[in-house]
């Protein structure tokens, strides 16, 4: 590893007294700095947002409008695209089981997920990316070689 130029974060690490004869160097300018740096990654929590959709009464003709909520806002509490994405990926593509992957968000987030929101980020995926697969298996079906025979 290499250190970076610009870190986040400095501490400076004062010296008090001479190691020596254990002299006061609180006033004593610094003549020089040995650097030494730590990468880590910060504390990560889970963010909540809450969504207030204003309702407001028509002084003209007296009834009410609700302004609408932003798209995939659907329940009044649910987990974001990042849990979910997240979820999944654990899941699905680090073959983490169900259990283990709800205890993970636990012990990483403080949160643990239910194995059902993690079955649920699941097929909410698979909906995604069922039209770019129905496109793969379409051009699989018409080439000519797709080189799955195996000649052994």
């Amino acid at each position: 590893m290499k250190p970076v130029s610009d870190p986040k974060h400095t501490q400076v690490h004062a010296v008090h007294e001479c190691s020596h004869c254990q002299a006061a160097l609180t006033d004593v300018v610094v003549t020089d700095v040995e650097k030494r740096q730590v990468f880590d990654l910060p504390p990560v929590e889970i963010e909540v947002t809450e969504h207030q959709a204003e309702i407001k009464t028509c002084p003209d003709c007296g009834e009410e409008s609700k302004a609408s909520f932003p798209e995939g806002v659907t329940s009044p509490v649910q987990y974001g695209l990042g849990i979910q994405a997240q979820a999944s990926y654990f899941n699905t593509y680090q073959l983490i089981p169900l259990a283990r992957t709800s205890a993970m968000f636990g012990d990483l987030y403080g949160h643990e997920l239910s194995e059902a929101s993690v079955l649920a980020a699941n097929q909410r995926l698979e909906k995604q990316v069922e039209p770019a697969n129905q496109e793969v298996k379409e051009a699989l079906q018409a080439a000519d070689v797709v080189h799955f025979d195996a000649a052994h």
